[in-house]
């Protein structure tokens, strides 16, 4: 299952996200750099229309992270506040949006019955 989550983003918070998703390209490497290029390329060309899964929205979730931590250590307490805000509030909206996603369409697990619980 995929979903378009980044359809109500606007315009500045795509580009946020292209910009952190590059960012973190770099500090990637192996098999989870290609992984996360695929994405990466999905969103570029595609933007808002982009279909991603929960892993494509876990991986916007860390590089928006990321970006505002590696601005925080570059700029202090300071400067740049508002994109560092800018990126954790992103983030967190996208995790929710994913956690939301995963709960409709993850796997459906029963309760376990008492007969069941002494047959295993």
């Amino acid at each position: 299952m995929k979903t378009t989550a980044l359809a109500n983003c606007s315009h500045i918070e795509m580009s946020l996200i292209i910009e952190a998703m590059t960012m973190h390209s770099y500090s990637l490497s192996g098999f989870e750099k290609k992984l996360f290029d695929l994405d990466l390329d999905k969103v570029r060309s595609r933007k808002k229309k982009v279909e991603l899964d929960g892993c494509g929205l876990k991986q916007i979730a860390i590089a928006l992270r990321r970006k505002g931590i590696t601005i925080h250590r570059l700029y202090g307490n300071k400067r740049y506040v508002e994109e560092r805000k800018k990126c954790f509030n992103l983030a967190i909206d996208i995790d929710l949006i994913r956690i939301k996603f995963q709960q409709e369409n993850g796997p459906k697990v029963k309760a376990q019955t008492a007969a069941t619980v002494h047959a295993s």
